[in-house]
């Protein structure tokens, strides 16, 4: 500027110098001298003209420049300014703190005149702040808006700016109102968007740092638990594991797992520790005890008192000694009661808050354990028993034959094996349909369980077959489960609408190791006998040993 003042004052001075020359020639009547003067004073005005245009190019660029720099310090100021704010929010104790102070910046940085921040889980839509917030906008308004991916809307004489941000399961929203005429603010929405997702972060942070402010032995326990949970697939394995991490972390001097069925009401103790002996399982229906009461309310139960005192109570292992402390959580997955765990002590008083809050995590951790547990022991039930009749199927006879084998080999003992097959299905099918073959296919089931003794297996080979294996059994006694099984299906009338009709069976019969030496030659040989037995006229019993076959 001094410059271009010092230029100007020259210029000015040069032009009246020439000017009042070439007046005082022009009235001496000096023409030459004029004449000279006057193009002196064009050469002169023109690098004037020329100076002075120069001299505006460049206070022009002067300016753009200086508004350059303008903005860079006002976006400098900018980024600071949400630095700090940023920096404000991440000190916050907690959650509320942290959405408190989100909200007091954001005001500031967008110079609302109302803020308001919203978290939407599911169906639920609630206002966690909301200061100077236009009454005649609704919370309503501004959800819709979110949905419809809208960052402002002008309603009720005031700009609204929305920015969205997500938070673990949740979602967050703020707010900005400003009371005005209808602007635009995409350079503030980016600052917004900017200071919500710090609040984002801060508040992950401060759900992450709520999770942490367990105790360091619990969370070595849940950490612990958490490990063996996932590389249990058995009930029995995981419940050894949560009784050894609860004792070291808590008094549980007698410990259980109850399983509970819905459906039966009924509560099954399936894993009982007392004073480090295992007590054998029971199970009850669900009454007016402690477990039960967990089980109904879906909340834990805690007694300080003398065991026999408390209501309903079922009393376990040893009954010298009384407990003095109980508590029991309910174990809860996808919204439904499967089981409950407790915690007992022969010490009076020996649980706290912080024990509770500790077994229901452990319970909170293992639900999900113990509902695959579960279902792989159903899964493996289910692949080694028959759907239809619920006996085993030809796997499970397969293995368990194999183990049966290999103990009469070590302790030089018999085996032997019933293989019996229907008489008449197929012709139930022809007249009645499939519907009565399965009813005589489970009628057939039933007759062998109740003619078998405990530890004998009874098992459908397929279709209409079924082995019965005799562990310690020999020949002569193999025969006489044979002819009562035979008997029972004698005396079996099986009806269909008004029609009765008979039922016999055929059974070969093989003994290991006089009839086979492996599984597979033992099955073959009873299969054998069975197809003598169907040749010989069906209804009877042939030991694959016997020269001749009669009826039985």
């Amino acid at each position: 500027m001094i410059a271009g003042k010092r230029w100007a004052y020259l210029s000015f001075g040069a032009l009246l110098a020439l000017c009042l020359s070439v007046a005082g020639a022009f009235l001496w009547h000096a023409p030459e001298l004029t004449v000279s003067l006057a193009v002196l004073l064009l050469a002169v005005g023109a690098t004037i003209y020329y100076g002075w245009w120069v001299m505006g190019m460049a206070i022009k660029e002067s300016g753009k420049h200086r508004l350059k720099i303008s903005r860079l310090q006002i976006a400098l100021r900018q980024a600071r300014r949400l630095v700090s704010a940023s920096e404000i929010i991440m000190s916050q104790p907690d959650a509320s703190a942290v959405v408190a102070t989100a909200a007091q910046h954001a005001m500031e940085v967008v110079r609302g005149t109302g803020v308001g921040i919203w978290f939407e889980s599911g169906e639920r839509f609630e206002r966690a702040v909301a200061t100077l917030w236009p009454q005649n906008i609704s919370q309503r308004s501004i959800r819709a808006r979110s949905h419809l991916e809208q960052d402002y809307f002008y309603e009720a004489g005031h700009n609204v700016l929305l920015v969205s941000f997500a938070v673990q399961e949740d979602r967050g929203l703020i707010a900005v109102a400003v009371k005005g005429p209808r602007r635009k603010y995409k350079a503030t929405l980016t600052t917004l968007s900017t200071l919500a997702k710090g609040l984002r972060i801060a508040l992950i942070n401060n759900r992450a740092m709520e999770s942490l402010r367990v105790s360091a032995e619990h969370m070595s326990l849940l950490n612990e638990l958490g490990r063996r949970f996932s590389s249990n697939l058995g009930l029995e394995d995981l419940f050894s594991s949560m009784y050894r991490e609860v004792r070291q972390a808590m008094d549980a001097e007698a410990f259980f797992v109850a399983l509970y069925d819905g459906d039966k009401l009924e509560i099954d103790l399936r894993y009982i520790f007392d004073q480090g002996a295992r007590v054998a399982p029971m199970r009850y229906m669900l009454n007016d005890g402690p477990t039960s009461r967990a089980v109904k309310t879906r909340q834990p139960v805690l007694y300080h008192a003398d065991a026999r005192l408390i209501p309903g109570v079922t009393m376990l292992g040893n009954m010298d000694t009384v407990v003095q402390s109980v508590l029991v959580v309910p174990v809860v997955f996808d919204q439904k009661v499967i089981g409950a765990i407790s915690a007992q002590s022969y010490n009076p008083n020996a649980y706290s808050d912080d024990h509770v809050r500790l077994l229901s995590i452990i319970a909170s951790q293992a639900a999900m354990a113990i509902d695959n547990a579960q279902l792989y022991e159903q899964t493996v039930a289910m692949a080694m028993t028959d759907g239809m009749t619920g006996l085993a199927n030809a796997r499970s006879l397969h293995e368990a034959l194999a183990n049966m084998l290999e103990q009469a080999k070590v302790y030089d003992r018999e085996v032997s094996l019933l293989l019996l097959d229907s008489d008449c299905l197929k012709q139930i099918n022809d007249r009645f349909g499939h519907l009565a073959g399965d009813d005589h296919i489970c009628r057939l089931a039933e007759a062998l369980r109740t003619n078998v003794r405990l530890g004998d297996l009874v098992a459908r080979y397929g279709g209409d077959e079924f082995v019965v294996a005799l562990p310690s059994t020999g020949i002569d006694e193999a025969r006489f489960i044979a002819a009562r099984i035979l008997n029972t299906v004698r005396q079996t009338r099986q009806q269909w609408g008004d029609i009765t009709i008979p039922v016999t069976t055929s059974v070969g019969v093989a003994t290991f190791p006089y009839d086979a030496e492996n599984v597979d030659e033992l099955i073959r040989a009873a299969d054998a006998a069975m197809y003598r037995a169907k040749e010989a006229g069906k209804d009877r019993v042939v030991y694959i040993g016997d020269p001749t076959t009669g009826p039985v």
